[in-house]
């Protein structure tokens, strides 16, 4: 089954309406985005959209709109991380069937292995992550931090989550990758400026500005490479400006490709045959 986006015409819809449907399609689209941010990695697996919608209603958690809207909004956020997920895995089934053809118990072992237990059994990796010192606020440790940041000129705040904050004001995000970074990788990513202006912007950190990467690699013999960056006022300034770039596109309609992400791939996006099909 393969999901589509349609568009709906209304004739004479009055200000009024179209005002309220487009305050309406701000908050399901922020809410979108939250759990995409949160349940869209290893935090989502094991859990479904009824685990989350328990969790909130437990917390008493408002989102500005009719009960019954934000919960079929997160069923369907739900409904497309597990889509993302069995598309994952739908190509690397090709590639094993593809590389193994003859080896049945060599393709047994590749569809069960389960990198992230092999990960976590790694001693160098476990000494890294015991070596982390995660700071706290009221007694609540600073993991899977909620950022929101208010740019001016643009409506709608960006948000995310950070992985943790260390006792000594050090943002830190987990990565898992195939092969190790380039040394210069880590002082090219975006995301660094943008969380670390968002939590100056909360108060929760300060200057110096330092954004350290823990990268998972998920070779023969597991590694764990860590980069430790500083960002400067310029820096984040920059990643200011390129939000409110950014906005000011969505703005007149016009929407940049992106060919670096994993939806940009037939069967992952709806839009592949209008835009590179």
């Amino acid at each position: 089954m393969s999901k589509v986006t349609r568009i709906a015409y209304s004739k004479n819809l009055n200000q009024g309406k179209y005002d309220h449907l487009s305050t309406m399609a701000r908050r399901l689209g922020r809410l979108r985005t939250e759990v995409w941010d949160r349940y869209g990695s290893m935090a989502g697996v094991g859990l479904s959209h009824r685990d989350v919608r328990d969790e909130w209603l437990t917390q008493e958690r408002e989102f500005d709109t009719q009960a019954r809207v934000w919960k079929q909004t997160l069923s369907d956020v739900f409904g497309d991380i597990e889509a993302a997920r069995e598309a994952a895995k739908s190509r690397v089934r090709r590639v094993i069937w593809r590389k193994y053809p003859d080896d049945d118990a060599q393709r047994k072992r590749l569809f069960t292995l389960n990198d992230g237990i092999r990960l976590l059994n790694d001693p160098a990796i476990i000494d890294t992550l015991n070596g982390i010192s995660v700071g706290s606020i009221s007694g609540k440790p600073m993991v899977e931090v909620a950022v929101e940041w208010k740019v001016e000129d643009v409506p709608v705040p960006v948000i995310g989550f950070v992985d943790c904050i260390t006792t000594d004001g050090v943002v830190c995000d987990f990565k898992t990758t195939a092969r190790s970074w380039p040394q210069d990788r880590a002082a090219q990513e975006i995301q660094p400026a943008v969380y670390l202006a968002a939590l100056t912007q909360m108060g929760l950190i300060t200057d110096p500005w330092r954004f350290r990467h823990i990268v998972f690699v998920r070779t023969k013999t597991p590694k764990v490479d860590v980069f430790e960056t500083e960002r400067s006022y310029e820096e984040l300034a920059w990643a200011q400006g390129l939000v409110r770039d950014v906005w000011r596109g969505i703005e007149s309609g016009f929407f940049a490709p992106n060919p670096f992400t994993w939806k940009c791939a037939p069967g992952n996006c709806e839009f592949w045959e209008e835009c590179r099909g």
